[in-house]
């Protein structure tokens, strides 16, 4: 009795051990491979996900991770893949969940309809986007195929672009002092040694349109302190100043879809700076959009039931996720103690 006692204290300890070693938080797919719920619609159907960043959602996330997930278990992953360039990937095979012709649901009854339409959803995920789910759907059972799901992942920085208002005419020449302000997604300055590139867009640049850091050149790359880079616009020969806007791009080097321009008018010793393209702070919420092609796909032609009943609502099928190392080697030492007890009595 006394050994059985042990026993169960030592498993009891392993399972507590295991359940504080999972993250309680975790919104992403834990267990892999499982089996699409079973339904009572003899098709199956295909669709299309998209993958883009709230600040940036014309510009698909290319190479994300893709899965189709248990909506009600988002860790239930059924299938996954690689979007392409344009971060879109098509699903197939994917079994009907609801009927639109008879309003009824996996099971074939009228109560469940909601419940087929919202047993799916999209999760992606990319480095250093972040990651995303699409909202719920199902799959028709009438029209098996032509929608798309767009997963908008939080995003990356953003830049805050901006020009002293004076110009500086020390030694004798003109010069604007150029800041731009990086910020990572959650709206902190990103760490320092960040690269921004600056350029000056000029159509056949040349010296006389004046330089970046007095280098002669249209270009300059500069390392972030404090979350901020600074270039200064200047050099012109004979301190004539330009008669015309000047544009000048502040990029990431790392992700060139973070950017901010700024138009720049000097006159006498003023700097007149009006800013666009400066990508807004990412939502930490995803935005699902639905789009739905105007031909649709079947292959099933709906029937009611002679006798109005149907299987039963199914109860997706779960691959245990792995132990991990850990929890494995706490198994085997637990076992050597069992083992050791066993002898001792």
């Amino acid at each position: 009795m006394r050994l059985i006692t042990k026993t169960i204290l030592v498993i009891s300890i392993i399972v507590l051990m295991a359940i504080a070693a999972i993250p309680s938080s975790a919104i992403y797919p834990t267990s892999f491979g499982n089996k699409y719920p079973v339904t009572v619609y003899p098709v199956t159907g295909s669709f299309t996900c998209r993958v883009t960043t709230t600040h940036n959602a014309g510009v698909g996330v290319a190479n994300s991770y893709v899965a189709i997930v248990n909506a009600s278990n988002v860790s239930e992953e059924y299938f996954n893949g690689t979007a392409d360039q344009y971060g879109t990937f098509q699903f197939s095979g994917v079994n009907a969940t609801f009927s639109s012709v008879l309003q009824e649901g996996p099971d074939g009854l009228q109560t469940s309809y909601g419940l087929g339409q919202s047993m799916y959803m999209i999760y992606a995920n990319k480095s250093p986007y972040g990651e995303g789910y699409s909202q719920a759907f199902g799959i028709n059972a009438n029209n098996t195929g032509g929608k798309t799901y767009t997963i908008y992942l939080p995003g990356l920085s953003y830049i805050n672009f901006t020009a002293d208002p004076y110009l500086d005419t020390t030694n004798g020449s003109y010069s604007a002092k150029l800041t731009a302000y990086v910020y990572n997604d959650t709206g902190d300055p990103v760490p320092d040694g960040t690269v921004v590139d600056f350029a000056l867009n000029v159509l056949d640049w040349t010296y006389m349109n004046g330089s970046l850091n007095s280098n002669n050149s249209q270009y300059a790359s500069v390392q972030t302190t404090g979350g901020k880079a600074e270039v200064t616009y200047g050099w012109f020969p004979g301190n004539v100043l330009p008669n015309k806007d000047i544009m000048v791009t502040a990029t990431m080097h790392s992700y060139n879809d973070v950017n901010a321009t700024l138009y720049l008018t000097l006159k006498g010793g003023a700097v007149a700076a009006s800013s666009t393209v400066i990508p807004g702070q990412a939502s930490p919420t995803a935005i699902p959009v639905v789009t739905t092609s105007p031909v649709p796909t079947t292959s099933y032609v709906p029937t009611q039931a002679p006798n109005g009943t149907s299987s039963p609502i199914p109860t997706p099928v779960s691959t245990p996720t792995p132990l991990s190392p850990m929890i494995a080697l706490l198994a085997i030492v637990a076992g050597a103690a069992i083992v050791s007890m066993a002898r001792k009595k």
